[in-house]
């Protein structure tokens, strides 16, 4: 195969990806390579399609580009206001993603200064761009006052969901 060539032809991937997004019943990649092997693949039109043996990251990353290509001309077709607060919304959730995967690092005693820094700054963003959408402000899990007094209740419920470690054998 020569530079620049296709692996698969048109059909073959225009074929997957209507399997996989717009079948009667979505079929996953993996499912629809074992159809396409087996001969048993149709396209849009239902025209059977010549058996080919197909990777399946390859087409995984087919289906996933024309999702995201459907998703920005659902999103433009909404115009407006809506379209910024779907597209503000789908960033908070990439914001929340990310804050995740550093309390996971922090966690571990993995975490740079820097990238807590990075974070922070991604999160005011955020949160700046949802307010000029329009969205609600996220609610937060009230932080436990360190000035409270031991007899509130809370360090017992958090002492409450501590597992227990077995007695020492003396």
């Amino acid at each position: 195969m020569a530079v620049g060539e296709r692996r698969y032809s048109e059909q073959q991937i225009a074929a997957v990806i209507h399997a996989a997004l717009d079948g009667p019943s979505r079929v996953s990649v993996p499912r629809v390579l074992e159809l396409a092997a087996a001969g048993l693949l149709r396209d849009a039109q239902g025209k059977p399609v010549d058996a080919f043996v197909g990777n399946v990251g390859t087409f995984r990353d087919y289906v996933a580009r024309e999702a995201r290509r459907r998703r920005r001309g659902d999103v433009l077709a909404q115009g407006g206001k809506d379209a910024a607060q779907l597209l503000a919304s789908r960033l908070v959730a990439v914001g929340e993603r990310e804050v995740g995967k550093i309390e996971r690092k922090a966690a571990r005693g993995r975490a740079t200064v820097r990238e807590i820094r990075e974070c922070a700054a991604l999160v005011r963003d955020l949160v700046k761009l949802s307010r000029d959408a329009g969205l609600p402000d996220p609610e937060m899990p009230a932080p436990i006052d360190p000035t409270a007094s031991e007899d509130d209740g809370r360090a017992a419920d958090l002492l409450a969901d501590a597992p227990t470690a077995p007695a020492p054998i003396v």
